[in-house]
């Protein structure tokens, strides 16, 4: 039978999408957002972590939503990367690009017969995994674990993932060019930090002299300095990076309120 999503398993995604959406920090999938996927495919717990180059278990900055049964250990995450040769779905696979099982590839006799379920799986009590791979065409971006302990995952859960595969994509892609944002505005000196707040106000050079008892030459320069950092050409260019400044600062002093 062909798997079908039925309209809550769409109402969930465009929930979970929303939710997602709304995350305008530099991860694009803090835990919060696992979370919100961990409902959306019944799991005990999910993670995800962004694809590790050197090849080290194949995931860096891995968070989790949902406990594990037993305690992640040093030794069962070296085991995780010096056994990584035996996972089934290898980032780098054809099948990568779409959401798998390993019960796709694997019996449950193969899948006890390899040292990667008794040095990792069985410790974690991980009887159930699947998996997704983020493919870009630049390449694998980060890879998301659902790991199951009691049920195997269905047909309809890999759907579901298959379909917001994209989406993720685009999220992962959101939260990169606010990591460059923040880069850029991190060359920012303070002075010219404080400028730029002005210009997002729409301050004229003449009205932010006269605000920090400077000469409108100096207000002049430092926006030259600004644009030429932020790679924009005019004021128009400079204000989006502003707004975050603003946004960012604003949320930084509320949370110390709290």
């Amino acid at each position: 039978m062909v798997a079908r999503l039925s309209g809550s398993d769409y109402r969930g995604i465009l929930e979970f999408l929303h939710a997602a959406g709304e995350v305008d920090g530099t991860d694009p999938f803090p835990v919060h957002v696992l979370a919100r996927l961990r409902e959306l495919v019944p799991c005990d717990t999910v993670s995800y972590g962004d694809f590790d180059r050197q090849g080290h278990a194949w995931r860096t900055g891995v968070r989790y939503a949902g406990e594990p049964r037993a305690p992640v250990t040093p030794a069962i995450d070296e085991a995780h990367g010096r056994l990584a040769h035996q996972y089934p779905y290898r980032p780098w696979s054809p099948e990568a690009r779409r959401p798998a099982r390993w019960s796709d590839f694997l019996s449950r006799r193969e899948l006890q017969a390899l040292d990667l379920y008794w040095e990792v799986g069985y410790p974690l009590e991980c009887e159930y995994e699947l998996e997704l791979w983020l493919a870009t065409p630049d390449g694998t971006a980060g890879g998301f674990g659902f790991d199951s302990f009691e049920r195997d995952f269905s047909e309809r859960d890999k759907l579901i993932l298959d379909t917001l595969r994209p989406h993720l994509v685009q999220l992962w892609r959101n939260a990169g060019a606010r990591r460059r944002e923040s880069r850029l505005v991190g060359t920012l000196t303070p002075r010219e930090r404080e400028i730029l707040l002005w210009v997002a106000r729409g301050k004229s050079n003449r009205e932010i002299a006269a605000v920090l008892y400077l000469a409108p030459g100096t207000i002049r320069k430092h926006l030259d300095n600004v644009y030429e950092k932020l790679g924009v050409s005019n004021r128009a260019g400079a204000v989006g990076y502003a707004l975050r400044i603003e946004t960012n600062t604003f949320a930084d002093e509320s949370a110390g309120l709290r």
